[in-house]
């Protein structure tokens, strides 16, 4: 990591020749630093990174890349990446990435299937720094979380006693979710949500944002494992999303966020898992 810091030294240079410097910095947005979980199969909806135009993004990958390096599926020429040292590089785009387009960074690794990671760019936040750590679940374990949240999904509310907070409806433009139930066994989190009008155009997987509050304050994003749906032709959609927890993990954030809409959250302390007799 400390090649990755010290690249700080070096991004006003980087920043300077190329196109991006003749565009207007972005204003009003956060920068942070976060951890995210990236599945090492091509299967479901890819994680995304958010950055801006103008503005360097610093990748870091837990384990060691492929001798191609990385690549954006892009045809307009919009970004520049520079590598590091080891499996680092930065993402430097030359413009803010349109509504409703997310572009595919491809990772290859030296060992197992590519990463594969959607660029977005927001109006509120952009990822100054994300250290990427790569997962794969065993298939017996993912058919065993599908089982139990299609349970979740056909159970009534209140059929689980759990700890909720006072704020369980979440409203994102005409979207409404409705927080049922949180189910912790061990490190393993299920968090079934009732939904009522969500747009075809921006799929659950999308909108919903996993997080992990470490006992330092740290935020870390959590993998999403699932997000398993009942069958229903009811205007009213159940969902159950699968995760697991961090050790250290002392509370839960889901950020839902719409395209282009302010992010609303819903948190609370985590429960510690009951020991098995």
């Amino acid at each position: 990591m400390r090649s990755v810091l010290c690249s700080a030294l070096f991004l006003p240079l980087i920043l300077a020749s190329g196109p991006a410097a003749a565009q207007e910095r972005p204003t009003g947005r956060v920068s942070r630093s976060r951890t995210l979980h990236v599945p090492m199969t091509a299967d479901g909806t890819p994680p995304e990174l958010h950055v801006a135009g103008g503005t360097a993004t610093v990748i870091s990958v837990d384990v060691p890349m492929g001798p191609e390096g990385p690549r954006i599926q892009d045809e307009r020429g919009r970004f520049r990446l520079v590598p590091l040292e080891g499996s680092s590089f930065i993402i430097l785009p030359n413009t803010d990435v349109l509504a409703g387009e997310r572009p595919l960074l491809i990772l290859p690794l030296q060992s197992g299937a590519p990463l594969q990671l959607a660029l977005n760019s927001r109006e509120d936040e952009v990822d100054a720094e994300v250290r990427l750590i790569p997962h794969q679940t065993p298939p017996p374990i993912e058919k065993a979380e599908g089982d139990m949240a299609r349970l979740l999904n056909s159970s009534t509310e209140g059929a689980v006693e759990l700890p909720l907070p006072k704020k369980r409806l979440v409203v994102i433009g005409r979207t409404r979710l409705w927080l049922k139930s949180v189910l912790r066994i061990e490190q393993r989190i299920f968090i079934s949500l009732a939904v009522w009008d969500l747009p075809p155009s921006l799929p659950l997987e999308q909108q919903l944002l996993p997080c992990a509050v470490m006992k330092e304050g740290k935020v870390v994003t959590l993998p999403m494992f699932q997000v398993v749906a009942l069958p229903s032709e009811s205007p009213v959609q159940h969902r159950t999303l699968v995760t697991s927890l961090p050790d250290g993990a002392e509370q839960l954030t889901l950020r839902v966020s719409g395209d282009r809409t302010p992010d609303e959250r819903i948190s609370f302390p985590l429960r510690r898992a009951k020991p098995t007799p």
